[in-house]
């Protein structure tokens, strides 16, 4: 079965909507360690769930450390996903309606995709410079994509 630039697109958006979700998911998780979950939470996840107030007083800790790894993983996130993937779903838009290959900026989407996927995986075990460089790659597909773009319809 040949999967159509359309379905591409959708499987890659779903992808990395999933993603956030099941990083959403770990900050939960560490939000519950770190008790820093609204006080009527507790009688559901267990602990002393009072906003952090009692845990700020431990910023050294283990959990608190691990919360705002999750918290940063999740703002970055925030920050750099949903605007690229409309972007990539306008430049693939664009291609279509000028009768253009979308072959470039389908693969220039599962590679930011799969760069978002392990930067998130490299933030969550420390493993630098992997990191950086997923991060980078992510941001030169997205170059790549509008680079191409640009050349289809101007040029």
């Amino acid at each position: 079965m040949t999967i159509t630039p359309l379905q591409h697109m959708f499987i890659a958006t779903s992808l990395v909507t999933v993603k956030m979700i099941f990083t959403n998911m770990g900050l939960g998780n560490a939000r519950i360690k770190a008790n820093t979950r609204a006080p009527e939470d507790a009688t559901m996840v267990g602990g002393t769930q009072d906003w952090g107030e009692s845990q700020q007083k431990r910023d050294d800790s283990v959990e608190f450390a691990i919360l705002k790894r999750w918290e940063r993983i999740i703002n970055n996130d925030v920050e750099n996903i949903p605007m690229q993937v409309m972007l990539f779903w306008a430049i693939y838009f664009v291609l279509v309606e000028a009768n253009a290959s979308t072959d470039i900026a389908i693969y220039s989407f599962w590679a930011f995709v799969t760069s978002r996927i392990l930067f998130s995986i490299f933030y969550t075990f420390q493993v630098q410079p992997f990191r950086t460089i997923a991060f980078a790659t992510g941001l030169l597909s997205v170059f790549v994509a509008l680079g191409n773009a640009a050349r289809t319809i101007f040029f």
